[in-house]
Parts: C-alpha cells; structure tokens; sequence
C-alpha cells in the first residue's frame, strides 16, 4: 500500500525522496542494522499524565527492542513537551479549521447548522474565527523552530518511541460523553501534535493488551533524511513481541497486489 500511494501529488513543486530499488514491500523483512532508539515515555506536567499499563507497554517495548540488539536509551526532543506546541498546533489548525467551514459556506450558500457538523469541529471553528493573524503568526513561527529543533535531535537518533495516548483506548463515543468531553479531545494529541506539525512518518503499532483486551499502542517515528529505513524493523519486533498476534486481519497477497495495481494505474493516467 505505502508502494502504491507514494509520490508527489498532481501540482507539486517538489517531491518526496524516491523510494528505494524494489520499492518499500521489498525492504520488508530486511535487516535494519543497528539502531539508535531513544524512548519517552512520560507526559510533561501540563498534560494528562501516562498511566502505568500504558508506560510500560513502552517500557516492555523498549526492552525488546534492546533485546534485539538496538541502542536504546531515555531520550527525545525536549522542544515537543513544552505547553506552546499543542497551543500553537490548536491555533494554526484552528484557522484551516474555519477557513474550510468558510470555504463550505460559499460553495453552499450557507453556513452549515449546529447539527452538521461534529462538536469538536465547532471547538476549533470557532478558536479559528477568534484568533487574531498576529496570533496566527506566531504559532507559524513557533512551529518553524519545532521543527528545526525535531530534524536537529533526529541527527543523532534513528527512531523514537513513546505512546500514542497516555490513557489507554476508551470505548467508542470517548470523550464525547463526559461533560469536559470537547477539552479532553485535545488533550490527548500530546504526543501525536508534534508529528502532524512537523510531518516526520510515524507507525502506532499495538504494543499490549489491557486488562479489558483492548491494545494498547505505543508509537515509533523516524527521520526524515533516508538515513534508516524504518520498514524492516516493525516486522522483527512483532517476532519478538509477545503482543504480536494482536491486530486486524489484513486480506491475502493477492487482493494486496491487485489494489496496489488498481490506485498504480489510477495515478499514472492522472
């Protein structure tokens, strides 16, 4: 699937690196080499702290990963904890947020109910119509050194891993049902914010299972330079893992390899 949907879109000034001889399902299996991990597995104090089963299915991870034969240690970009990255990502975001409901709005002839839309949605539309463009500005810029200060810790790092939430999953419906059901949405993209921002690629791959047979994930990212292929090594650390039976059923080889054919051709004639 990533063989299928790589590449620039129609318009694109540039693109992306081009993918490695065989393609990404041809690096499937092969042997990463030794790579330098550093784990988060804390929250800031700002945020909803990570509760235990969901810190150590990081931990527990971390420790495989070691066992194979990884450098792994206590390590991240310190710049992503801090309480302005998931501000300055609520209002930029904020601002597409509104801009899509005004563009809507125009196509439409009116602006959509209260019911059309998800009440999270009104959360960020709103914040969006309310910020200012100094305001606007200054997430942008703050986001710009983010990123600068992410690809500066990737230098010396090939993966980092840390959860995903730091609770584990709720049911269908979460938060929505509690009365602080809209903040708590927002909440919990501590760690998933700096990766939207900065658009390095990460995988959240089922570490666990909780008590009530949920999995519980934890989630790995990776530079953006090429210097470490991040596709071999989820397969060696599900061999090792003592979750790895966890996770959906995926269809056979053949409905892979013909879907694959069908969005290939779809975009070479576009």
């Amino acid at each position: 699937m990533l063989d299928a949907v790589s590449g620039g879109a129609p318009g694109d000034l540039g693109g992306p690196a081009p993918l490695p001889p065989g393609g990404l399902a041809a690096m499937v299996g092969r042997d990463p080499g030794r790579l330098r991990v550093g784990v988060l597995a804390h929250a800031p104090d700002h945020a909803p702290q990570v509760a235990d089963e969901v810190r150590e299915a990081v931990l527990d991870t971390a420790r495989i990963l070691e066992r194979l034969g990884h450098e792994v240690e206590e390590a991240y970009p310190a710049r992503m904890l801090e309480p302005r990255c998931l501000e300055a990502f609520f209002d930029a975001l904020s601002v597409t947020a509104a801009q899509s409901v005004e563009a809507l709005t125009r196509e439409l002839g009116e602006e959509p109910g209260p019911d059309d839309l998800d009440p999270v949605t009104w959360l960020w539309v709103r914040r969006g119509r309310e910020i200012t463009g100094l305001e606007l500005a200054d997430a942008l810029v703050w986001q710009n050194g983010l990123r600068a200060a992410m690809a500066h810790w990737w230098q010396g790092f090939d993966l980092l891993l840390s959860p995903v939430f730091a609770t584990p999953p709720g049911p269908v419906g979460w938060p929505w049902r509690e009365p602080d059901g809209l903040q708590k949405s927002v909440d919990v993209l501590t760690f998933t914010a700096p990766f939207n921002t900065t658009g390095r690629p990460a995988i959240a791959v089922p570490a666990a299972l909780t008590e009530s047979g949920e999995p519980s994930a934890s989630s790995r990212r990776r530079p953006t330079d090429g210097r470490t292929c991040w596709c071999p090594w989820p397969r060696c650390w599900r061999r090792s893992a003592p979750g790895r039976h966890i996770g959906p059923r995926f269809p056979g080889r053949e409905d892979v390899a013909l879907l694959g054919g069908v969005v290939q051709s779809a975009r070479a004639r576009r």
